[in-house]
C-alpha cells in the first residue's frame, strides 16, 4: 500500500539508497497495468524519510471532552501527509472509550463511518442517544474543527435470534448536526467486489492501516509484518475495530476499503445514509457516497 526475493531485494536497495522507481520496476512481478504495480511504485516514490506517526503533538485540555478540546498537529512527515483525504479521519471524539478507539472516517459532508459491533444499540434504527457528543477533526494546516452528533444508525452481525433481524453488515453511521467545512474532506469508497477484482491479495500489496495508538502502517495486512519493516504497525489489536483501511491510489488519493473487521461501503450503506438524511429533513442527493472503480487497470 510472487517473486518475494525480487521484492525484498528492491526494498533493501530502497532503504539503503532511495532507489528510483524506474530501477525497482524491473523487480516487480506484476504487469504495468496492474493496480498493485501502480500503487507500489507510487508508494516507493513518495515515502523516503516518512514516519508511521500521525501527530507531532497530541494532548487534551483539562475538562475534555465536555469543557476542554484536543490540542494536536499532524506530523509533517507522516505517511498520510500529502494524500488527498487524509484529514477526513477524526483525531478524537467524546465516546471513543480508550484513546484512539472507534475511529471516525468522514463519508459525506455530514456522515461519519465507525464500527457497528460493540456500540450497544438496536441495529437499523435511527437513535439519538449520542446526540450532542463532540467529535474533532483537523485541517491540513492544523486548525481544529468541531462537529456534534445529531443521530446515528448501527448495524452489526447477528444470527437472527431473539427479537433482532438477521444481519451480516458491520458499520456505524453518524449524522452530524451541520455539514463539515470543505477543509475536512470526505473519503471516496470502493466496493468489496471491485477491491478483490482489481487489488487481489499479495504479500507485497500496500495498504494504509490506521490504528488506535496514533500510527498508520503501510503493509499488506493489518498485523505485524510486511515488506517495509520501518512502516509495519500492529493494527489488529482489541479496540482497532472500525479503524479505516485506506487504499493509497496512484493519483495520491486515499480510498476507504472498509474498516478493521468492519464492512466495505455498499448500496445498503448508502440506503442507511439516506435514512439518516431523511430523518434530518435533508436532501438525500446531497449526501451520496463517492465511488471509485479502477476500471482502467487490469481486472483479475
Amino acid at each position: 500500500m510472487n517473486s518475494c526475493s525480487n521484492i525484498l531485494r528492491s526494498v533493501s536497495l530502497l532503504t539503503a539508497a532511495g532507489l528510483a522507481v524506474s530501477a525497482i520496476a524491473e523487480e516487480l512481478p506484476w504487469p504495468t497495468n496492474d493496480l498493485r504495480y501502480a500503487v507500489y511504485t507510487n508508494f516507493v516514490a513518495h515515502t523516503n524519510a516518512r514516519t508511521t506517526q500521525l501527530h507531532a503533538r497530541f494532548t487534551r485540555e483539562p475538562g475534555w471532552p465536555t469543557n476542554g478540546v484536543p490540542c494536536a498537529e499532524w506530523h509533517p512527515q507522516s505517511l498520510l501527509q500529502g494524500w488527498t483525504g487524509f484529514n477526513g479521519l477524526s483525531i478524537c471524539h467524546a465516546f471513543e472509550g480508550n484513546p484512539g478507539q472507534v475511529r471516525i472516517t468522514l463519508l459525506t459532508r455530514r456522515h461519519g463511518y465507525v464500527r457497528g459491533h460493540s456500540m450497544g444499540e438496536v441495529p437499523g434504527v435511527v437513535l439519538t442517544n449520542r446526540a450532542g457528543l463532540k467529535c474533532w477533526f483537523l485541517t491540513t494546516n492544523n486548525t481544529l474543527v468541531e462537529a456534534e452528533v445529531a443521530a446515528d444508525l448501527i448495524r452489526f452481525p447477528w444470527n437472527g435470534s431473539g427479537n433482532l433481524p438477521r444481519e451480516t453488515n458491520d458499520w456505524g453511521l453518524l449524522l452530524f448536526k451541520k455539514d463539515l467545512p470543505l477543509s475536512i474532506p470526505s473519503l471516496p469508497v470502493i466496493s468489496q467486489a471491485d477491491f478483490l477484482a482489481y487489488y487481489p491479495s499479495s504479500q507485497s500489496n500496500i495498504m494504509f492501516y490506521v490504528e488506535q495508538g496514533g500510527h498508520c502502517g503501510a503493509q499488506s495486512n493489518p498485523g505485524i509484518g510486511g515488506i517495509f519493516p520501518q512502516f509495519s504497525v500492529n493494527g489488529w489489536k482489541g479496540g482497532d475495530s472500525g479503524s479505516p483501511n485506506f487504499l493509497p491510489m496512484p493519483d495520491h488519493t486515499l480510498v476507504l476499503a472498509g474498516g478493521r473487521g468492519t464492512s466495505f461501503a455498499s448500496s445498503e450503506m448508502q440506503a442507511d445514509i439516506d435514512k439518516l438524511t431523511r430523518w434530518a429533513g435533508l436532501r438525500t442527493n446531497d449526501y451520496q457516497l463517492r465511488w471509485v472503480s479502477p476500471t482502467n487497470y487490469l481486472r483479475h
